[in-house]
């Protein structure tokens, strides 16, 4: 006989003698996650040995001590928990809640015994199995870029060769950039959102396992039951990464499964709404916010070649203005060039003096054009008298006490780009207060030479770039591991910001990151969203979070116009960011007009967020890639853009079933506007876009 809890339709079964997790299901939209109950769990626990580090606890193995049930929830227990090597006094208690539309799972471990707890699984959901409709189930994740990252659950594996017996794939977090993934139906509209509601920055991992194995059929698939004769199903599990010492006790945050209607711009809603009550983000008043193009270029290099002097800037600016951009961002001002003698942020003696530098900025700032100065936040250049002296350290540690490989770049020799001549640098962790301290120091100058804000590069989404992984530094252990990669970035961007804006109140950052955690103190991410077309999962999250595209190419006219209908910053990198918009005119100008059309719709365009395109009616050829903005300031504004990348028009037929409209307009940037009545079908032009707006 089951256990079973529930509210409403969702429910939950239970095996009462070992505790394992037969059934989570929602009985309304049809959705039962649990297929294989033979496959079924409900914790793990890796407790390594002195003799054998890969020693897992399995909690569909243990008998349960006890098991306390209500109308709505349950408590099971499980103390003195056996394996091959014997009984280790580890208690593991999992409480289950069932909510309206929602279950949740908290995990307690208690540590008696002489051995550390390294890993908490929290919980296993295994035996997730095929569905009858198994090819319309999508899993969707964020990166660490800021794209979504999907396949088809139920049909495809994410398979690690050099790895468990059964194929394991891993989504770190830090690491993606948001912790929740959604499993979504994408013809019925339904799906469950999976997600560790945790205001704290923990290190951890979604972890998928297949048994008994996984086929390759270009690409790895699932296995045929029937033709092998026994049951195949995925485990699912949200893994802790901890360091839980003998006598310790760990408490997990609650993992939630909330069923949801829609696709996964759905899943977005539910996190945004989680996310809001513990980090409210507030960009009133920041000019980064209204600026939707940079222009970005190298002024000095590594390999000591000059390209600009301060007294340039200027000029840059104006080539920027050409092309209507009203920022710059600045790399390779201070000693040494790009990339070298970090975190030495002094101007270069060889562009110029800091008050030559202070003029150039008050110059371009003259003319309506801002200005970001790049900087990093947690790399030092290993090649220098000060590394060897006292930065070495505050670098990251792996659990060996090694600060493991480091990375750099030569960009103007061969050599440097493919022998390793290049110059060198090192993650270190501002959780070492002197070197947060002189970080500080470093920004502080930054907002007094007179910088409108700062560009912080390859922050990722913690300490060790770009996923945030635990810092083992023998001289840290006053921080959980979990957190040794992440808290210290948190704060030192606190810092950072008060320290600037107590120099300049308008003091901008942006960084190379798209962490959630960092977008309340961060207001633009340098990015490059090259791909054609990715699911624009952060930007339907954070639509405050503005990200760029680098554009470099002379004519890269298809991928300004992705910029439009992605709402991204379009950032002009001329010449792979060696030159300015003057050296590439023909750009310029269709960057001019673009930027005219969006600015003319700044509500539509701007000021919106990506919604569930499928609310557009838009039937298309595969080369036509289309986005829906809904206007955040103007109740009930919509605009649909389609693009693509050929060199020949393409057609679609738009509709826009669900409103109330029998016409609408259509704007492109070469052409003038025109009226159409809906259901249409429209011509994009090649490196041009269409924005269709109902009326």
């Amino acid at each position: 006989m089951h256990t079973r809890i529930a509210c409403g339709p969702i429910s939950v079964e239970l095996d009462p003698t070992h505790g394992r997790i037969l059934t989570v299901e929602d009985g309304r939209r049809g959705i039962r996650l649990i297929g294989e109950p033979a496959l079924a769990e409900n914790f793990r626990l890796l407790l390594p040995l002195p003799d054998q580090r890969a020693h897992y606890i399995r909690g569909d193995r243990q008998k349960l001590t006890s098991l306390t049930t209500g109308d709505r929830h349950a408590e099971l227990v499980w103390t003195g928990l056996e394996t091959p090597r014997g009984r280790f006094d580890v208690e593991y208690r999992l409480r289950i809640d069932v909510e309206d539309d929602a279950v949740l799972f908290r995990s307690t471990v208690v540590n008696r015994s002489e051995h550390a707890v390294e890993e908490v699984f929290t919980p296993v959901l295994g035996g997730m199995a095929n569905p009858a409709e198994r090819h319309d189930w999508n899993l969707i994740h964020a990166t660490w870029g800021g794209a979504g990252r999907e396949w088809r659950f139920y049909d495809q594996c994410q398979n690690v060769y050099l790895g468990p017996e059964d194929p394991t794939g891993h989504v770190p977090y830090p690491g993606a950039a948001m912790p929740w993934l959604d499993l979504y139906h994408a013809r019925d509209g339904k799906g469950v959102y999976f997600c560790p509601e945790d205001p704290s920055p923990r290190f951890g991992a979604w972890m998928f396992q297949l048994r008994p194995g996984a086929d390759w059929r270009r690409g790895w698939v699932w296995p045929d039951a029937e033709a092998l004769g026994q049951s195949v199903g995925m485990a699912m599990a949200w893994v802790n990464i901890v360091r839980l010492e003998p006598g310790q006790t760990f408490r997990s945050a609650p993992v939630a499964v909330r069923f949801h209607d829609g696709g996964w711009h759905a899943a977005a809603r539910l996190y945004r709404k989680w996310f809001d009550r513990h980090f409210p983000i507030d960009r009133r008043g920041q000019w980064l916010d209204r600026e939707d193009a940079w222009q970005s270029t190298i002024i000095s290099y590594p390999d000591d070649t000059v390209g600009y002097r301060f007294a340039d800037l200027p000029r840059l600016a104006q080539a920027a203005l050409s092309a209507g951009i009203r920022v710059l961002q600045i790399d390779g001002w201070d000693i040494g060039g790009l990339d070298r003698s970090f975190p030495d942020y002094r101007p270069d003696p060889r562009l110029g003096t800091p008050d030559e530098l202070r003029q150039a900025l008050a110059a371009c700032r003259d003319m309506g054009v801002r200005t970001l100065l790049f900087s990093n936040l947690q790399v030092a250049h290993i090649d220098t008298d000060w590394f060897h002296r006292e930065l070495h350290r505050y670098t990251w540690r792996d659990p060996r006490n090694d600060p493991g490989d480091t990375m750099g770049w030569e960009y103007n020799t061969v050599a440097g780009q493919v022998a390793g001549t290049k110059t060198r640098m090192r993650n270190c962790n501002p959780a070492h207060g002197p070197f947060a301290d002189l970080l500080l120091d470093a920004y502080r100058s930054i907002a007094e030479v007179g910088a409108d804000g700062t560009q912080v590069d390859k922050v990722g989404c913690g300490v060790a770039t770009p996923d945030g992984r635990p810092d083992y530094h023998p001289d840290l252990h006053h921080i959980p591991l979990e957190l040794t990669g992440t808290q210290p970035i948190l704060d030192l961007f606190a810092r950072h910001a008060e320290a600037a804006r107590a120099v300049n109140p308008e003091f901008c950052i942006a960084s190379e990151t798209h962490w959630d955690r960092l977008i309340p103190h961060v207001g633009a991410s340098y990015a490059r969203h090259w791909a054609e077309d990715a699911p624009q999962i952060v930007a339907a999250t954070f639509p405050e979070l503005r990200q760029t595209c680098c554009i470099t190419g002379p004519t890269d006219y298809a991928l300004v116009a992705n910029c439009i209908r992605f709402g991204h910053i379009i950032n002009v990198e001329a010449r792979c960011l060696h030159g300015s918009c003057d050296d590439a005119p023909r750009l310029a100008g269709f960057v001019a007009a673009a930027l005219r059309l969006r600015r003319s719709m700044f509500d539509l365009l701007w000021d919106s967020q990506l919604i569930d395109p499928a609310e557009a009616g838009v039937e298309a050829g595969p080369a036509v890639k289309f986005c829906l903005h809904a206007s955040r300031v103007r109740p009930g504004g919509q605009a649909l853009v389609l693009n693509h990348f050929e060199r020949t028009p393409r057609t679609a037929r738009v509709g826009f079933p669900h409103r109330p409209t029998a016409s609408a307009t259509v704007h492109t940037v070469r052409e003038p506007s025109y009226r159409v009545a809906l259901p249409a079908e429209i011509e994009i032009p090649p490196d041009d876009l269409c924005v269709v707006v109902p009326d």
